[in-house]
């Protein structure tokens, strides 16, 4: 579901791949963007790797304004080092197969410390939001000691996770603030994109593929 999850967020399950020419975006960054130009670079120099490896066509190959790929909006370096061939046709191809890609985020949420069974997100109260207001975490990695939420009255899934520290994602809803504690998968959401509201959308959109 989790897969499923993020596939759904980044292209609609492949209805939405990007309409750019992937050369051309990479090129018009690498350029043209003064601040991430290192890291656009990068990836243009990767896409040229892939289409010299006949992976892609440097030509014909579409994606989004930044340069991600194909169903999972994969970057060029990503493709790279993560893709793999899931449907064992011998060849990698997340533009048109849905099973490379699917193996292929599967295969990034591993490589990245994926922990299969544990907790992504537990929700708070009000009251208890509120007691744990200043330990919110400001980066991508958890920094607050289970202990600390012990004792301040809060359960920390100990059936399910073993961990010695988790985060504590601060979320705006409604025009206030709402709180979650947050386990080592949700910071594995966020190598996907560095954005909090978007691992809890991946978990949200997850935890109703799962119910359903």
């Amino acid at each position: 579901e989790v897969v499923a999850a993020i596939i759904g967020v980044e292209t609609r399950y492949g209805a939405v791949t990007g309409r750019r020419r992937v050369l051309d975006s990479l090129v018009t960054l690498s350029l043209e963007y003064p601040r991430r130009s290192k890291f656009f670079l990068a990836q243009l120099k990767e896409f040229l790797t892939l289409s010299h490896s006949g992976t892609v066509n440097p030509l014909e190959t579409k994606g989004s304004y930044a340069g991600a790929i194909g169903i999972p909006q994969f970057m060029p370096t990503s493709y790279q080092h993560y893709a793999i061939d899931f449907d064992g046709d011998g060849y990698i191809n997340l533009v048109d197969s849905s099973v490379d890609a699917i193996g292929s985020v599967a295969h990034y949420l591993k490589h990245h410390g994926w922990r299969v069974k544990e907790p992504i997100v537990k929700r708070l109260s009000d009251s208890e939001g509120e007691r744990i207001r200043d330990y919110a975490t400001g980066s991508f990695t958890v920094d607050v000691p289970v202990m600390a939420l012990v004792e301040e009255g809060i359960s920390p899934l100990r059936d399910r996770f073993q961990g010695d520290k988790v985060g504590i994602v601060r979320l705006e809803h409604d025009g206030y603030d709402t709180f979650r504690v947050a386990y080592p998968n949700f910071f594995v959401l966020t190598r996907y994109n560095r954005s909090h509201n978007y691992a809890m959308t991946v978990f949200e959109l997850a935890e109703k593929i799962q119910n359903d």
